[in-house]
């Protein structure tokens, strides 16, 4: 299934967006088994803080 997947999986939760919420994003990394970051920007980090989003991902 989605949730049964074999490779690995990072979620990344913008703090100053508001969809999804919080409780959402930690369960969806949780049943991944995903890596949980949070970054305090909006929901376009690629954009506003294109640094800090690149580092999550390649780390």
């Amino acid at each position: 299934t989605f949730w049964e997947h074999p490779w690995p999986t990072t979620v990344i939760r913008c703090r100053r967006a508001v969809n999804p919420p919080e409780h959402h994003q930690r369960r969806t990394a949780e049943r991944l088994k995903a890596e949980y970051h949070e970054l305090d920007t909006g929901h376009y980090p690629m954009l506003s803080e294109p640094e800090a989003l690149t580092r999550l991902l390649l780390n």
